[in-house]
């Protein structure tokens, strides 16, 4: 649904939304009420939704829709929460047991202060500040920024700085984790 609404323009956007209705006709009601009764997750409601609306904006910003966005005053769909399972501090202890000793620092830091791989493994001991406690977390594994794109300024957690310590002092490199070549690991 999203992809055909997004590679064509308000035309097929009003028909799919509405039948072969005319466009004036099209009200948040009419599009909540569509959507509503579409068989889809409440996500990808809200994605054709999304869709929908910029369809019509596209179509003000050309002039060939005068009207209020319908999709804009249409309700979001309730996304039910997500419910993540996490581990017991037994099963921590029992993971962190079968990690080699390298990695159980990784493992840590990646547990405690949120980390995505490629952030960890592009980690320099310049982006480590003991003095403010901070650690800025601006580039990823292959690239010089984030997968966000947005930089984070993380706090040094006193149950990870011996980690993050004893790691900045064993790399030989200007990486925080480096190969035994001083590189980058691999994911």
């Amino acid at each position: 649904v999203a992809a055909t609404v997004a590679k064509n323009d308000i035309v097929v956007c009003t028909a799919l939304v509405m039948g072969r209705r005319a466009p004036t006709l099209l009200t948040a009601a009419m599009v909540e009420e569509y959507l509503a009764n579409l068989p889809l997750a409440p996500s990808t409601r809200n994605k054709a939704r999304g869709v929908g609306r910029l369809a019509i904006d596209r179509a003000r910003a050309s002039r060939r829709w005068r009207e209020v966005n319908p999709f804009t005053l249409a309700a979001r769909a309730k996304e039910p929460t997500r419910k993540y399972e996490t581990l017991t501090e037994a099963e921590l202890v029992a993971v962190q047991e079968k990690l080699r000793p390298d990695r159980r620092r990784m493992f840590r830091l990646h547990l405690h202060l949120g980390f995505r791989p490629g952030e960890l493994l592009a980690l320099r001991k310049e982006d480590v500040d003991f003095n403010a406690g901070t650690i800025l977390v601006h580039r990823s594994h292959a690239r010089e920024e984030t997968k966000t794109g947005k930089d984070r300024l993380l706090p040094i957690l006193a149950s990870v700085a011996q980690d993050l310590w004893e790691a900045m002092q064993e790399s030989g490199s200007d990486l925080v984790f480096a190969n035994a070549d001083g590189q980058q690991w691999r994911h």
